[in-house]
């Protein structure tokens, strides 16, 4: 009996503490390829995401995210959100940048419906995505690894605990 109060129960009540925490308020993803490498994200990275960021209705604008996408929901990705419901964005067609302000007549327009967010997807891809995908903030870089394929990967140092 006092085997298992010295060294079982404590071993027990760690792992339902660390199982808890990465369930429901901290979790770790891995970035697997480098569609948000323009916007200071790369492969290889591993990124904290808090999920409980979006509970309160806080805003997720100018932020990077972690959301399900809508045509794979067992896929996440994490990118930066750009607009909020209710904002007009705008483009021009092949440009790889959306603005909330026009700037030439040519510009196409679009606005973000109510319970929507528009995300950057990758270098030159927008979209629309619902609130109800949304996982969590991504908030640090906790480690990087240069996806190379080789046997031993190298490690980035310079990004180890890089905030977002």
């Amino acid at each position: 009996m006092k085997f298992f109060k010295t060294y079982i129960l404590p071993l027990f009540v760690a792992l339902l503490v660390i199982v808890g925490l990465r369930t429901f308020v901290v979790t770790q993803y891995v970035l697997t390829d480098s569609t948000a490498a323009p916007t200071g994200l790369m492969a290889g990275d591993r990124v904290l995401v808090n999920k409980l960021a979006y509970l309160q209705g806080r805003s997720p604008i100018r932020q990077y995210v972690a959301y399900r996408l809508p045509d794979n929901n067992q896929h996440t990705t994490i990118d930066r959100c750009l607009a909020a419901p209710g904002d007009t964005v705008y483009w021009h067609p092949g440009a790889k940048q959306i603005s909330l302000k026009r700037k030439t007549s040519k510009d196409l327009m679009a606005i973000v419906p109510k319970g929507h967010y528009w995300m950057e997807r990758g270098s030159n891809s927008y979209g629309f995505i619902s609130r109800a995908l949304l996982v969590g903030r991504a908030f640090v870089v906790s480690y990087s690894v240069k996806s190379d394929y080789s046997i031993l990967p190298s490690m980035r140092g310079g990004r180890w605990f890089k905030k977002l």
